[in-house]
């Protein structure tokens, strides 16, 4: 036998999840904005605003090379879902050097 509230309490157990579901989505769109904000902050040179709606951060890396003179240059990238941008110099802020994808 059932409990008499045992429908509406599986109806608000369900919602309680949607609203929970969506919060979390929430909390991960600000973390990204904000690691994206993070990463502008760094950048000087062509990108007034890196921050859009539809952008994702997805990773950093460094790429080192050789360059014509046979000298190691390295590269720093930063990965989103629509453009990756490759700038150089160490610490705090990098020099924006190029960028691949939709926006470039």
């Amino acid at each position: 036998s059932r409990h008499p509230d045992h429908s509406d309490l599986v109806k608000a157990s369900k919602k309680m999840k949607d609203v929970a579901d969506f919060v979390n989505e929430r909390k991960r769109e600000a973390e990204n904005l904000t690691q994206v904000y993070a990463i502008q902050a760094k950048l000087t040179g062509k990108f007034d605003n890196l921050a859009e709606p539809h952008r994702r951060y997805v990773r950093r890396g460094t790429l080192s090379m050789l360059d014509e003179k046979g000298q190691i240059k390295s590269y720093f990238f930063f990965l989103f879902n629509d453009i990756l941008i490759f700038a150089e110099g160490k610490g705090g802020n990098r020099l924006f050097r190029g960028s691949i994808g939709k926006n470039s």
